[in-house]
């Protein structure tokens, strides 16, 4: 009974011979690594242990290293003496290099003008000047068709130009020079096209370009404005901020001996710096007469008047009442015609009677709120907003005429309406603003 054979196959082998060096040599020192690497977490008294170490590292890992470097090496000698068998060469390459191509042309190149050369010598001494122009056109053909890859042109040559007459050989040279113009004409008519778009692309680039700088050069400009903006904002917030700037303006304005009675409003105070300075008027003194009758010092008549000790009675029976002051004076006015100071920026043209009618609605509201007390607030806002002197007296205009006239917040607003309509004065503001007064009225009502 014959026993099986099992054929040992070198498939393996020849698997691992067929891959490079380089990529084998990184197969093996990964697995080496990866494997002390596992020793070294996992067991490393097989690693450190020389007994251990050498057993389960050192051995395994030389014996890795020889199939995979040492017997790929070796393997082409142990295949031809112990096994007998002609040493297999590597696979070559099916497709060949560019450079491999070229060499191959330019030796075929080489062979066809070594034949036409013979070809040449041929011929008679008659046709040797069209030869000689022939062979060089032919060498600048040849080399035409090796860039453009027309191998199949010259191979039909070289067979028509062997064993040929001169004659047909000059006529087959006239006939490819023409083919090779007739190349030459459609690889310009191609690239043509290609060439036109080139230059209008470049042209496109140098307009990009001048526009990069014209931009650049209007971003500069900005970056300079505006740096010089900031520089200004910096240097107008110091001057704000700066508290002794602010004092000088405002002390170059008001005379500071105005000013030594802080119980006194401002307002009185501008009043009183304004009215030029009057002889005092002094105080009223009582004059005791024997006969019993006080009689005021100051109430006898300054046309001459004067009083007898019998009667105690002034011979002049008028007496001189005591004179008022300015501001009185200006308050009775102010309150027997209350409106005619406030209508007056109006006419002016200085604010709108909507607005007019904003400011007295915020007054009101601040008198009933704050009381008199609200006059200096008023004073002070005015100088930090820059109010001109027109406005800030038409404030005042306004404060007093709330005061001193007795009428509701609501009965001026209504009353300055309907004079303004009187007089012709349309505003949208102030008919917004008048109907809903009306409304709220009503609603009151109700």
């Amino acid at each position: 009974m014959n026993t099986p054979r099992i054929p040992f196959s070198l498939s393996f082998l020849k698997r691992i011979v067929e891959l490079p060096e380089n990529f084998r040599i990184f197969i093996i020192g990964s697995a080496i690594s990866i494997y002390g690497l596992v020793l070294y977490e996992l067991f490393p008294e097989f690693l450190f242990n020389p007994n251990f170490s050498i057993y389960y590292f050192i051995i395994p890992m030389t014996v890795l290293g020889v199939i995979g470097i040492g017997l790929p090496r070796f393997m082409p000698i142990i295949l031809e003496k112990v096994f007998k068998r002609p040493p297999t060469k590597p696979a070559q390459k099916i497709e060949g290099t560019s450079d491999d191509i070229i060499d191959d042309l330019v030796t075929e190149g080489s062979s066809q003008q070594l034949v036409q050369q013979d070809s040449s010598g041929i011929m008679s001494s008659e046709t040797e000047g069209s030869t000689s122009d022939s062979s060089t056109e032919i060498g600048n053909k040849e080399l035409d068709e090796l860039i453009a890859g027309t191998d199949g042109i010259s191979e039909e040559k070289e067979e028509n130009t062997v064993g040929i007459d001169p004659t047909s050989t000059g006529q087959g040279f006239t006939t490819s020079s023409m083919t090779v113009e007739k190349i030459r004409e459609l690889i310009d008519e191609k690239f043509e096209p290609v060439e036109n778009d080139l230059s209008s692309f470049k042209k496109d680039l140098n307009k990009i370009k001048e526009d990069m700088k014209i931009t650049k050069e209007s971003v500069d400009t900005l970056t300079e404005s505006f740096e010089g903006t900031l520089t200004d904002m910096k240097a107008f917030q110091a001057e704000i901020s700066n508290p002794l700037n602010f004092m000088r303006k405002y002390f170059e304005s008001i005379d500071l001996k105005s000013l030594e009675d802080p119980s006194r409003p401002l307002r009185q105070q501008l009043a009183d710096s304004s009215v030029p300075l009057t002889v005092p008027i002094k105080e009223k003194e009582t004059i005791i007469i024997p006969g019993g009758i006080q009689v005021p010092s100051q109430s006898l008549i300054s046309g001459g008047g004067s009083v007898t000790p019998e009667s105690g009675i002034p011979s002049s029976q008028t007496f001189s009442k005591p004179t008022e002051s300015k501001d009185t004076q200006i308050g009775k006015e102010d309150s027997s015609n209350p409106m005619d100071s406030v209508m007056k920026p109006l006419f002016s043209g200085n604010l709108s009677v909507g607005k007019m009618m904003s400011i007295i609605e915020l007054a009101g509201d601040m008198l009933n709120e704050q009381g008199d007390d609200c006059i200096d607030l008023l004073i002070e806002q005015c100088k930090l907003m820059g109010l001109k002197a027109e406005d800030e007296n038409t404030i005042y205009n306004i404060i007093d005429m709330l005061k001193n006239s007795g009428m509701d917040v609501e009965d001026s607003l209504i009353q300055l309406y309907k004079f303004s309509q009187i007089v012709g004065i349309t505003d949208k503001e102030a008919d917004a603003h008048y109907a809903k007064l009306i409304a709220n009225r009503k609603r009151e009502k109700k």
